[in-house]
C-alpha cells in the first residue's frame, strides 16, 4: 500500500504511450504477450473442477440470510466483506459453480487496470505495461481469479491502496485520504493476514515522518518539509481511521483467536512461510513453476537492485536501486511481521495468505524485467517469462481442486438412494455440492449432522473426544436397510486414523467394498467404500 510516486533518477521514458509500449518489446514480442495475457483472462473463467472445502463453505455461509452471516463466520474463522458481497452475487447470477466464481475473475479484470497505473506511478508507461503483464499471466492469479474464495479481492484491495497511499504522500486531498481508509478497513474485513500489511505500511509511514523532519537539514527548503509531512501525517490518521471501522467486528475477531485459529495446519516456519508463498505465486509443487519459481526470484532481485548499463549488462547496486526501495521495504515488512505473529500465536498458514503481498511482489517482478537492456535481450527475456508463465498457467487451470465430482459419480451409479457419511466433516462441503438428489442423506462425522458447514470452533480439542465406534454404531442405526458409502480421508490433523476405526467398526457388521481410492493429484483427494445392507438367507 505504499509506493514512491518516481522510478529511477534518470530512467529513460519515452514520449507518450505508444513509444513507451514499443519501447517495451518489439512488436512480435508484443503479439506473443498478449496472446498469453488473453489465454490467461479467458482461464480466469474456463476453470471446470469441482468446488473444494473452501470455496464450498463460502458458498454455503453466503446462502444464508445477511443476519445469519456473522454468526456462521463466528464458527468459520474469517471476517465477512467477501461473504456478503458473494451474498449478493449469488442472488443476482444464481449457485452454478462457474457464476459463482466469477465474481473472483471480474475483481481480477478490475485489478489489471490498478496495476497498470501502480506501474506507471512507480515508473511510467513501459513498468505500467510489465507490472500489468506480470499479474495477468501469472498463475496465482488465475487460481484465485477462479476459485470462490476472497484472495482475488484482497489483490484488487492492495493495489488499491498502493495507488492511494503513494498519491496521499505527494497532495493528500480528502478523497485520497478517504480512499485510504475505506480501502483499509476494507482489507482488515476481507481477510485478517492484511494486519500484517496495514503493520508494515504503517511503520514505513513513521520512518518517512523521521526522514521529512531531518530533510530539512539537507535538500529541502521548509515548505517543502511541511508539506511532505504534513502529507504523511494527514495519510497515517487515514490509515488509522480505516482501522477504527473494524472496531465492530473485533469481538468476533477476539472469539475466533480464542476458538477457531488454524487447526487444519501445524504452526508454520518462516522459511517454509516464503518458499511456499514464492512456489505458489509461480504455480504450485510441481516441476515446470518449480522452474518458474527461480525466474520469478531472479527478476525479484534484479528488480530490487539491478539496472541497464549497456545493450547485454544490469548492474545490481546492493543497496537497492532508490525506486523498488518502498515496495521492496513493504514486502519484507509484512513477511517479516508475519512471521513474528505466526511463531507467536503457533498459527498455521496457507501459501493463499500471500495474495496480501503478492502485488507488492508483482510490481518488484515488472522492475526486474524493466531492468532487462531494451533490443533484442528484452524481447528475448519477455517471450520466455510469458512462455513459462503459459506453461504454469496451465498445470493450475487442469488441478483438480476436488474429487468430489468422481466420488459422487460413482455413488450414483452404484446406488439411486444411500446413506453417505463423509469423514471427517472436511469433505462434507464439496461432496455434498455434486451429490445431490432425495435419495442421498449425507452426514458428517464426528456428529452425523448435515455436511454444509463445518463448526471450527474449539475443533482440535473436540476431535480429541471422538469416539468412532460410538458413531459407527449410531451410523448403522441410521442407516436401517440403506446401503452406506463412506467418503473419507485419513490424513486430516487432528483426526489421523478415525475415519480408518469408523470403517473397521462399521465393516464388522457389513460388508465393505472400496469403489474410489484417494487419488493425490486432486487438491483435495478422497476414497470412497460401500457397505451394502447385510443380506439374510
Amino acid at each position: 500500500m505504499t509506493g514512491s510516486g518516481t522510478g529511477d533518477p534518470g530512467q529513460a521514458r519515452g514520449t507518450g504511450f505508444v513509444s513507451d509500449v514499443r519501447d517495451a518489446a518489439h512488436p512480435a514480442a508484443l503479439a506473443v504477450l498478449g496472446l498469453a495475457c488473453v489465454a490467461s483472462v479467458v482461464g480466469w473463467f474456463l476453470v471446470r473442477s469441482p468446488m473444494w472445502l473452501d470455496e464450498a463453505l463460502s458458498v454455503n455461509i453466503s446462502k444464508l440470510p445477511l443476519s445469519q452471516i456473522p454468526h456462521a463466520l463466528r464458527h468459520d474463522g474469517h471476517p465477512p466483506l467477501y461473504y456478503v458481497l458473494l451474498h449478493f452475487w449469488m442472488d443476482a447470477v444464481g449457485s452454478g459453480t462457474h457464476a459463482i466464481r466469477a465474481l473472483s475473475g471480474i475483481f481480477a479484470l478490475l485489478t489489471i487496470p490498478l496495476a497498470w497505473h501502480a506501474g506507471k506511478r512507480l515508473g511510467g508507461t513501459r513498468l505500467a505495461f510489465l507490472t500489468a503483464l506480470v499479474f495477468t499471466v501469472s498463475p496465482f492469479a488465475l487460481r484465485y481469479a477462479s476459485e470462490a474464495r476472497m484472495y482475488s479481492l484482497i489483490m484488487l484491495e492492495v493495489f488499491a491502496g498502493y495507488l492511494l497511499v503513494s498519491a496521499s504522500l505527494e497532495r493528500a486531498t480528502p478523497i485520497r485520504l478517504i480512499g485510504i481508509a475505506v480501502v483499509t478497513g476494507a482489507l482488515l474485513w476481507t481477510q485478517y493476514w492484511s494486519m500484517w500489511l496495514i503493520a508494515a505500511v504503517g511503520m514505513l509511514l513513521i520512518a518517512r515522518l523521521v526522514i521529512v523532519q531531518r530533510s530539512s537539514a539537507n535538500s529541502l527548503s521548509p515548505n517543502e518539509v511541511r508539506a511532505a509531512y504534513g502529507a504523511t501525517l494527514a495519510t497515517i490518521g487515514a490509515v488509522v481511521v480505516g482501522g477504527l471501522l473494524f472496531i465492530p467486528w473485533v469481538p468476533t475477531l477476539l472469539f475466533q483467536a480464542r476458538h477457531t485459529g488454524t487447526p487444519w495446519a501445524p504452526a508454520f516456519k518462516p522459511t517454509t512461510m516464503v518458499v511456499t508463498s514464492f512456489m505458489e505465486f509461480a504455480g504450485g509443487p510441481y516441476s515446470e513453476p518449480q522452474l518458474f519459481m527461480l525466474v520469478l526470484i531472479v527478476l525479484l532481485v534484479v528488480g530490487a537492485t539491478g539496472r541497464a548499463i549497456g545493450p547485454r549488462t544490469i548492474e545490481l547496486d546492493l543497496l537497492t536501486r532508490p525506486g523498488a526501495r518502498r515496495p521492496l521495504y513493504a514486502l519484507v515488512g509484512t513477511i517479516v511481521i508475519a512471521c513474528i505473529a505466526g511463531v507467536a500465536s503457533g498459527s498455521g498458514f496457507a501459501p493463499r495468505y500471500a495474495s496480501v503481498f503478492f502485488p507488492i511482489f508483482v510490481l518488484l517482478v515488472a522492475l526486474g524485467l524493466d531492468a532487462v537492456p531494451t533490443g533484442a535481450a528484452r524481447n528475448i527475456v519477455l517471450v520466455v517469462f510469458a512462455a513459462m508463465a503459459v506453461v504454469s498457467i496451465g498445470v493450475v487451470f487442469r488441478l483438480d481442486r476436488s474429487q468430489s465430482r468422481v466420488v459422487a459419480d460413482r455413488i450414483r451409479a452404484t446406488a439411486p438412494a444411500a446413506f453417505v457419511i463423509t469423514c471427517p466433516d472436511q469433505l462434507g462441503p464439496s461432496l455434498s455440492r455434486e451429490l445431490t438428489g432425495k435419495g442421498y442423506d449425507i452426514r458428517s462425522y464426528p456428529g452425523l449432522g448435515g455436511p454444509d458447514f463445518v463448526d471450527w470452533v474449539d475443533y482440535a480439542q473436540r476431535n480429541k473426544r471422538n469416539d468412532p465406534n460410538a458413531v459407527a454404531a449410531r451410523a448403522l442405526l441410521l442407516a436401517g436397510p440403506r446401503p452406506i458409502f463412506l467418503v473419507y480421508r485419513d490424513d486430516f490433523l487432528t483426526l489421523t486414523g478415525q475415519c480408518s476405526r469408523l470403517l473397521g467398526a462399521m465393516a464388522g457388521h457389513r460388508a465393505a467394498q472400496t469403489l474410489v481410492n484417494a487419488n493425490k493429484d486432486f487438491y483435495e483427494p478422497m476414497s470412497l467404500v460401500e457397505l451394502p445392507p447385510p443380506t439374510h438367507s
